[in-house]
């Protein structure tokens, strides 16, 4: 038996000698017997059929508490292998059939469930003999064929569309065997995972991560950051679609690298869990920390963990200045940084013993009416003015309905009416906009934006104070010689598009994310030859210089639509303002 090391971390496998036939029930109880006694390792049994070239795989214990062999089926060897399925099964007789009947069908199996035998969850993927290296094109099943085991399921994408072409749960396969599984399969596509209110997509290209994009109550990360924050996943649901990927490459690192880091990090925010460490946690130094963190206080941290060290330096600084306050949430008004960055850092801090957890500050009363509330409030109205409802009709699909706003008085001296010298909390205000209004630094969400031109329309009514909107949309196209597609933006050049509008911008303009991935302006006291001058700056600080620098290494172009509507010259209403901004577009391309 010989020992190979695979490109997944502490994993073994250890290869069996070849067979010039079939396994038989016996030679896979061995090899299943050989799996049960080293746990974690994977164990291998090639075999020749005629001119093919098969491997069986099967390893017990991958993660902890699953004593369920995983088996696996490759044809081929070396780089150009292809997956042939995955099952993990207690029974080998059912091994031996899926092995005996995917030969037998060129890389198809169906696992049909014995009396004796539990369910359990398989994952299957074949592939034609003459497929591309890509491997972008499945064996479809047999029709009106069901091949539903467990919680996996496999589907041809012609009978429901939008559908992967295969799906399942995470519980049950792991992401670091799915993601194996994708890379080994050589796949073309997109890879999109849900958990809860998290969503995560990854395009790989012949099986090799290219780009990512994760989406979650703490931000949004792209590219690398986005494969480790879902390599932590333990849980959810995934569904695979082959397709065409046309996407800068973002990620650069190899897939076994970044499982590495991926599980360091998940060690720390683990720990930070159990202690119950969190963004609102108020973080109090203890009497041994330091004012300041010196090359040797870090480097005596990075003994627990590893981490940026001046971003450790600077949160530092931030957490120092902000008193009672102090809190990783209020810390990125100043320092923007992601989960991935600042948890190895407070992990160091706490194994260190610098700080300690005070639990959860204060939240922000939120002060939202129930629907019955609202629609009582929206039948109040005048009719004569523009209704809610119309609102309604811009917003997308999963998007709640937009909440009325709680004013927060204060007098002169800084204290709410009413209170006995309490202090106005400028914490729990920030709190309460960065949740309900800005959905990232300087840019509002969708809802703040059509409330606010609601109530730049009501303005409007009463003292006839003119207003405009501007719609943005950005791609990237290909050099003028090769096939025009267009491209999306990657995550750093979308935020430095972002950084330009601001510039550009007045205080008094807002900016907003507008139906996703868009952005719009409201523009007060602005005409329409105003807005168009407007739109002029726009352009050109936009397309004065490539927005980062793989745009420019690509040699690819920028390509802006731009739409505007001017209150009162196109329209009298908010809602006829929004509808003139989406026909009165024009194209620029750099």
């Amino acid at each position: 038996m010989s020992t190979e090391q695979t490109g997944f971390p502490s994993e073994k496998r250890r290869v069996l000698a070849a067979l010039p036939r079939i396994p038989e029930r016996d030679d896979l109880d061995t090899l299943v017997s050989l799996a049960h006694t080293g746990k974690g390792e994977i164990f291998e049994l090639p075999f020749r059929v005629d001119q093919d070239y098969f491997r069986v795989q099967t390893v017990v214990g991958r993660r902890a508490g699953e004593p369920t062999p995983t088996w696996y089926l490759y044809r081929g060897g070396g780089p150009a292998a292809r997956l042939e399925w995955i099952h993990q099964l207690d029974d080998v007789d059912q091994v031996k059939n899926a092995i005996d009947e995917s030969i037998k069908n060129g890389g198809q199996s169906d696992v049909t469930a014995q009396p004796k035998a539990e369910a359990r969850p398989s994952f299957r993927y074949g592939y034609n003999r003459n497929n591309d290296e890509s491997g972008a094109n499945p064996v479809q099943p047999a029709p009106n064929r069901d091949v539903a085991t467990g919680s996996f399921q496999m589907r041809s994408k012609l009978t429901k569309p939008g559908q992967g072409v295969f799906e399942g749960d995470l519980t049950r396969l792991p992401i670091e065997a799915l993601l194996q599984s994708v890379v080994s399969g050589k796949m073309t596509g997109r890879l999109v995972c849900n958990r809860g209110d998290q969503s995560a997509t990854l395009y790989l290209v012949a099986g090799q991560p290219f780009d990512g994009e994760l989406k979650s109550p703490h931000g949004e990360v792209a590219g690398e950051e986005a494969l480790i924050e879902l390599a932590t996943w333990s849980e959810g649901s995934f569904a695979f679609f082959p397709e065409q990927v046309n996407v800068l490459k973002t990620i650069h690192k190899r897939l076994e690298s970044l499982l590495m880091i991926a599980v360091g990090y998940k060690d720390c925010l683990s720990q930070l869990q159990s202690d119950r460490i969190g963004e609102n946690t108020i973080l109090k130094k203890t009497a041994e920390a330091p004012e300041q963190m010196t090359k040797e206080v870090l480097d005596e941290l990075r003994m627990h963990c590893n981490f940026d060290l001046d971003i450790s330096r600077r949160l530092w600084e931030i957490l120092n200045k902000t008193g009672s306050k102090n809190t990783i949430a209020v810390a990125k008004q100043e320092l923007p940084v992601s989960r991935m960055q600042w948890v190895p850092v407070v992990f160091a801090w706490k194994q260190g013993g610098l700080i300690q957890a005070l639990g959860e500050a204060p939240q922000a009363p939120q002060g939202l009416l129930s629907e019955a509330q609202r629609s009582e409030r929206q039948s109040e109205r005048p009719p004569a003015a523009p209704t809610p409802s119309a609102m309604a009709s811009f917003l997308l699909p999963n998007e709640p309905a937009l909440p009325h706003s709680t004013p927060i008085k204060a007098d002169i001296a800084g204290q709410s009416p009413g209170s006995q010298g309490s202090a106005f909390d400028q914490a729990a205000f920030e709190s309460f906009t960065r949740a309900h209004i800005y959905s990232e630094p300087g840019v509002m969400s969708y809802l703040a934006f059509l409330y606010f031109v609601e109530q730049e329309s009501y303005r409007y009514e009463c003292f006839q104070s003119p207003y405009s909107l501007v719609f943005v949309r950005a791609r990237l196209l290909p050099p003028a010689d090769a096939p025009q597609q267009e491209i999306i933006l990657p995550n750093n050049a979308r935020r430095e598009l972002i950084e330009r509008l601001i510039t550009t911008k007045r205080k008094a303009d807002i900016l907003a994310h507008y139906q996703g991935e868009h952005l719009a302006l409201l523009l007060p006291q602005t005409n329409s030859q105003g807005v168009k001058s407007f739109a002029g700056r726009a352009i050109s600080a936009l397309m004065s210089k490539p927005l980062s620098p793989e745009i420019a290494e690509h040699r690819l172009r920028l390509c802006l639509t731009v739409g505007l509507s001017s209150v009162p010259e196109d329209c009298v209403d908010w809602v006829s303002s929004i509808t003139r901004m989406h026909s009165n577009q024009r194209r620029f391309v750099q």
